[in-house]
């Protein structure tokens, strides 16, 4: 997140995230949007 902030948003520039998620017996990857970044990352730690 250091360097997205760094070299991306606080030169101005829009970093859309998104998370790829594996459907349940599919062979199949859902691709959805993250709203709230800082959030996500911290439920990851």
């Amino acid at each position: 997140m250091k360097t997205i902030n760094e070299n991306y948003l606080d030169k101005g520039l829009i970093v859309n995230f998104y998370e790829a998620k594996e459907v349940p017996r599919k062979y199949e990857v859902k691709i959805e949007p993250i709203d709230e970044v800082k959030k996500y990352i911290d439920s990851l730690l």
